[in-house]
This record gives structure tokens, C-alpha cells and sequence, in this order.
């Protein structure tokens, strides 16, 4: 009994590193395209997170892993109430039960992030002043995405 509870938290944990790496070589990536696309952005909207840290209603602050996380955890969250809350509207009113194959969500999974790494591609490739250079960086980005992915997805998809 212990050594099931025991290996069950170990797989947990090891799920959560790989959904750690996956949300930050994501996050860098989508970080790259906006940044190229509105250079002048605003990231006041991170104030509405300031009950993590006072110092995000200033508009100075620096984001670790353990702010990214609690940010990104609170937006799953949210998320997962208004996907779970339109689930049971749709069953309720219009008797359609909304449910979704393991394929369906992996191809979802990797084709976005295919398709993310394809735009900021194209961005280093029409934009002149960016370095050639970037695309390896991104590559390894984009293996490292697709590594961590699988790992995530071979641990939550049982």
C-alpha cells in the first residue's frame, strides 16, 4: 500500500517537471512572437495577479519559476471551471455530451506547438534585422518542447 502511494507521488512529480519545462519552452516561444510582432507591449495585465506579489500592481516585478507556475496554475484552473462549466451547459440544455479522444488531444498538443515554432520560423525569416543564428536556438527549443510534451502526455494520458 505504501509503496503504491509512494511511486504514485514519484510519478506525479516527475509529470509536473516535464509539465514545468513544457510550459517554459512555451512560454519562451510565445514571448519570442510577441515581442517581435508589438516590440511596445504592456504587460500591466499581470496585475490582476497581484495577490501572488504586491509588486506586480507596480508594473516592476521579475517572474521565477514558482510566480510563472502559481500565474499559469491559476489559469488553468480557471480554465478547467468555465471547460468543465460549458460541458455541463451543453449536456444539460442541448443534450450533447463534449468529450474528446486521446488523439484528438494529442494532436491538438503537438500541432499547436508545431504551429508556434512555425510562426516564430517565419518571423526570423522575414525580418531582416534577426539573426539566421536564432533558428538553432529554436530548434533546440522546439526538440526540448516536443521532449518534454511526451513525457508530460505519456504521464497524464493513462
Amino acid at each position: 500500500m505504501i509503496v503504491k502511494i509512494v511511486s504514485k507521488y514519484l510519478l506525479d512529480y516527475i509529470k509536473y517537471c516535464f509539465l514545468t519545462g513544457f510550459i517554459f519552452f512555451t512560454l519562451g516561444v510565445l514571448l519570442f512572437i510577441i515581442i517581435n510582432l508589438k516590440p511596445d507591449i504592456s504587460f500591466n495585465f499581470l496585475s490582476v495577479f497581484s495577490f501572488i506579489d504586491p509588486a506586480y500592481k507596480t508594473g516592476t516585478f521579475e517572474l521565477d519559476l514558482k510566480k510563472t507556475m502559481q500565474i499559469f496554475s491559476i489559469v488553468a484552473f480557471i480554465l478547467l471551471l468555465i471547460g468543465d462549466l460549458t460541458k455541463i451547459v451543453f449536456k444539460k440544455l442541448f443534450n450533447i455530451n463534449i468529450e474528446f479522444k486521446l488523439k484528438t488531444k494529442k494532436l491538438v498538443l503537438f500541432g499547436g506547438i508545431t504551429a508556434l515554432y512555425f510562426l516564430a520560423v517565419l518571423l526570423i525569416v522575414i525580418d531582416q534585422t534577426l539573426e539566421i543564428k536564432l533558428l538553432f536556438i529554436l530548434a533546440f527549443f522546439y526538440f526540448s518542447n516536443i521532449v518534454t510534451l511526451v513525457g508530460y502526455t505519456a504521464l497524464i494520458f493513462e
